[in-house]
């Protein structure tokens, strides 16, 4: 059977990095940047030889650890049949109980052998290129042979322990360095995004879709649609446009709104209309709540003393407050970075801490009401020349004359006399 011809993906024809335009890390330099990865390396012709006899000897390991694992097979099915022979199970029965495994695994925390292997790497393999760093067995038998690994501090341990929390940190959150690397990353995330999507759908029957879009000029992400379980359907009847032509428009929103093509009071208040949204939003999550309001003149009192949360991490050289009250964008963009980022953050309180804002909220004086500026003064009517010490009396309306009144109805059971008759004739 002929081989299927190769054919190479618009992400692979674009040549991303020859633009000359920004980046994603260069528009975010507080962001760290994750180090991108420069596997190809042009070799000698002494090193292609050292390379061919090296791949012949892993795959002659290779072959070799194949038949071994083969011979294991053959043994460990022959002593499972004896044991359900022995025990009189079925073999599948055995099988299970000797291979049990959960299927769903927590994801691998940090632990201090992790931390060293990482720490001498970076120590051993620093100012090296690929190719030519040692790899993870000659680091675990140097950490083997380092004395000064295994005989560290609290303080040292804790130390390495953050290191790799920062490293972990850094892959996982930081910025990619160049256009080819965020292109990547983002073909390959929504990729994989979409296929659980599909498999979401066809377990549960959940109709979901996702929109991408690039949120800077200069970025090379493609707009992007997927969804699961037909929902092109609801652009069409509710939106009255196609499912690209609304990606389309989302794109060209993106783009609309970094460039700087909005008024700057227009940008001002929407950036306070989302940082008050966000301040509202994790207070009410971190109570599991949905009507707490936010109170900024009774912070202590109201938030802190009653619902025993904090929020810390507010950015310095921005002032406390309700987030209307700032008039630079400069400030009111540092407030919603730092509560996007998650630098600034709802916390719950110890019981110290509680303790203590308490009895500050107890022993501090009672906040008086602000007076009227008008206090003490006599009110001015329309003419300057008069002044009145308080509202003139309401008038009592005049009575009315008695024959204008209409006169009482009578019952039916009253007979009219002859006089009354003649008068009203």
């Amino acid at each position: 059977m002929a081989d299927a011809e190769f054919s190479p993906t618009d992400l692979e024809l674009m040549d991303l990095d020859d633009h000359d335009n920004s980046t994603w890390a260069s528009r975010n330099p507080s962001k760290a940047i994750i180090p991108p990865r420069n596997n190809y390396k042009k070799l000698t012709d002494a090193q292609k030889i050292t390379a061919s006899v090296r791949l012949a000897q892993t795959r002659e390991k290779q072959l070799q650890l194949t038949e071994d694992l083969g011979e294991f097979k053959i043994t460990q099915a022959r002593l499972l049949q004896e044991i359900a022979e022995k025990h009189g199970k079925s073999l599948d029965y055995v099988k299970g109980r000797a291979t049990a495994a959960s299927t769903f695994k927590t994801p691998r925390a940090l632990n201090l052998h992790n931390a060293k292997l990482h720490f001498l790497s970076l120590e051993i393999n620093n100012g090296f290129e690929e190719g030519e760093r040692k790899n993870l067995m000659e680091i675990q038998h140097r950490l083997k042979d380092d004395p000064d690994m295994c005989e560290l501090d609290k303080r040292e341990e804790d130390r390495l322990l953050q290191i790799l929390q920062d490293h972990k940190n850094v892959q996982k959150a930081g910025a990619r360095a160049n256009h080819r690397a965020a292109a990547a990353d983002y073909e390959k995330t929504v990729g994989r995004i979409h296929e659980e999507m599909g498999k979401l759908h066809e377990r549960t029957g959940a109709t979901l879709f996702l929109l991408g879009a690039h949120d800077h000029v200069d970025d090379t992400l493609p707009p992007t649609f997927v969804d699961a379980g037909n929902t092109e359907a609801f652009f069409l009847e509710h939106i009255d446009m196609t499912a690209n032509e609304f990606t389309r428009k989302f794109n060209s929103w993106c783009e609309s709104r970094r460039n700087g093509s909005k008024a700057q009071g227009s940008t001002l208040r929407l950036l306070q209309i989302e940082c008050r949204c966000l301040i509202s939003e994790g207070l009410n999550r971190i109570l599991k709540r949905k009507n707490v309001m936010m109170a900024y003149d009774q912070y202590e009192a109201k938030i802190m003393v009653e619902h025993k949360v904090q929020l810390r991490g507010w950015p310095e050289n921005v002032a406390w407050g309700t987030p209307h009250n700032l008039t630079t964008i400069a400030a009111v963009r540092k407030l919603r970075d730092a509560l996007v980022s998650g630098a600034c953050a709802w916390v719950k309180l110890s019981s110290q801490e509680h303790e203590a804002i308490v009895k500050k909220v107890e022993q501090a004086p009672p906040k008086k009401r602000k007076t009227r500026s008008d206090k003490g003064t006599k009110k001015i009517t329309s003419d300057t020349s008069k002044t009145t010490d308080g509202p003139r009396k309401r008038a009592r309306k005049a009575k009315k004359a008695t024959s204008s009144q209409v006169p009482p109805i009578r019952s039916p059971s009253v007979v009219p006399s002859s006089d009354e008759e003649d008068d009203n004739a």
